[in-house]
């Protein structure tokens, strides 16, 4: 069980930073990002993406070491869902969406809500467990009980 969040928080953390490099700091992924924030209605669809890239990237670091799990869950929790129901939701349950089939294969469009189900799972899980033994959460919560602890007087 030790193992468990860990694996959560790799897996999780590694697509959240991975977006949020590709939209910071490749134009194209950007401009692809602005976008599809823009198509949704979002206001200010450069500024947002760039808010909501920079906090994928951060909160998937954090989620990597295992520093301030329970907090760095919501951001890409909220984030998540709201993509779910703006984007996702009307495509259907299947991450692979074939558009058509043509002589050039398989036509995708957006995918469905497949895979933000199980990003928004494992951010509940973790929000729920916390970050697990292995972990700088962990680290963190045995130094403050190591410094809470008195030491016995010396009766030499």
């Amino acid at each position: 069980m030790e193992w468990a969040p860990l694996s959560l928080r790799l897996a999780i953390g590694m697509g959240y930073v991975h977006h949020g490099w590709h939209h910071v700091f490749f134009r194209g992924q950007r401009a692809a990002n602005e976008w599809v924030l823009g198509g949704i209605g979002l206001p200010s669809p450069h500024t947002a993406g760039f808010i909501i890239s920079a906090l994928s990237f951060a909160c998937g670091i954090a989620l990597i070491l295992g520093a301030y799990v329970r907090v760095a869950t919501l951001p890409p929790l909220i984030m998540t869902w709201c993509g779910l129901v703006t984007v996702s939701i009307g495509n259907g349950f299947d991450f692979m969406h074939v558009v058509r089939v043509d002589a050039a294969g398989p036509q995708l469009g957006f995918p469905g809500y497949e895979v933000p189900v199980i990003y928004i799972a494992a951010l509940v899980s973790l929000a729920a467990s916390g970050a697990g033994r292995f972990s700088i959460d962990a680290l963190r919560s045995r130094r403050r009980a190591g410094r809470s602890v008195r030491e016995p007087a010396d009766k030499t």
